[in-house]
């Protein structure tokens, strides 16, 4: 009897692993993206989450300027998350999966 392997799972994963390897720039949309919104949030997407916070964002210095205690109590009473530090570690942390795990 003879098998025959198809690696070509473990090859793509190897490839995203190795595309995913070291220090890299994610946009706070592309990290916050609406699959990732629509899932711990009441909102489609960023921008809309952080207009029913109060917040008018259309450019990084306005997203720079939103006070942090405000903020965190927003997103301690509006998601799953204590605060806006763990609320970036889980959107990233399923970003890096999502990238390693694409095409497979």
């Amino acid at each position: 009897m003879s098998f025959k392997n198809d690696l070509s799972g473990l090859k793509k994963l190897a490839e995203n692993a190795r595309n995913i390897d070291g220090k890299q720039e994610v946009g706070i949309l592309d990290l916050l993206n609406p699959e990732f919104m629509s899932k711990h949030t009441k909102s489609p997407d960023f921008l809309t989450f952080c207009e029913s916070a109060g917040y008018k964002v259309e450019t990084q210095e306005d997203f720079q300027a939103i006070p942090d205690e405000p903020w965190d109590a927003f997103i301690n009473s509006e998601t799953p998350f204590e605060n806006w530090l763990e609320m970036q570690k889980a959107a990233g942390a399923e970003y890096v999966k999502a990238q390693l795990f694409k095409g497979i």
